[in-house]
């Protein structure tokens, strides 16, 4: 209260008190972040990968908007876990949830996808790698000797590299280096022995 220069009392007339005006900051955060997944959802892709992808690409752009988002959602999902129930990020957690699972099902389906993956699970891997605790990126540069493309969101990054894994066929390259650039050499197979 005293930041915004108002009285206290002010935000128990306006919001019903403290509990009331987090969870209004907690609907302002996540209402753009739910509005893009409608939007998302609302666009065709031609394959369930590329609506994965669309979903990673616009969680990322929301949270550039927004950089505490991953942090508040951090924290209410550890504090959903134990005490408290966030309606807001429960909402925002199960529409994300859907959407990936809804993708991976029809992947499944189309034979995009491995018949064994199991969607359910796949979509919690995906919503934890979508709202990963990663290194600042301020704080990647100074550890890690510049890249090209470096600035890709990790999210995404890291989403296009798990699909590679269930995918029967390859995806586009998500940087913008040559593929030949960003293949790993194979690794040599040596036989070792014991004795």
């Amino acid at each position: 209260a005293g930041a915004a220069n108002v009285n206290s009392a002010a935000i128990s007339y306006y919001f019903g008190g403290k509990k009331a005006l987090y969870q209004v900051m907690l609907q302002n955060q996540f209402a753009p972040a739910r509005q893009a997944l409608r939007e998302a959802e609302a666009s065709f892709r031609a394959t369930a990968a590329e609506r994965l992808l669309d979903y990673a690409e616009t969680i990322a752009a929301v949270k550039r908007k927004q950089p505490f988002l991953n942090s508040l959602w951090q924290y209410e999902i550890f504090r959903y876990q134990t005490c408290h129930r966030a309606p807001v990020v429960k909402e925002y957690t199960v529409q994300l949830y859907q959407c990936l699972c809804s993708s991976l099902c029809q992947g499944i389906s189309n034979g995009e996808f491995s018949p064994d993956l199991h969607p359910q699970n796949t979509a919690s891997i995906l919503i934890e790698i979508i709202h990963a605790p990663c290194i600042p990126f301020s704080l990647a540069m100074e550890c890690a000797l510049p890249m090209e493309g470096a600035d890709t969101d990790y999210a995404v990054f890291a989403v296009h590299h798990y699909l590679q894994g269930i995918r029967r066929v390859p995806l586009p390259a998500v940087s913008r280096l040559p593929v030949q650039k960003r293949m790993a050499l194979p690794v040599k197979m040596t036989k070792h022995t014991t004795t």
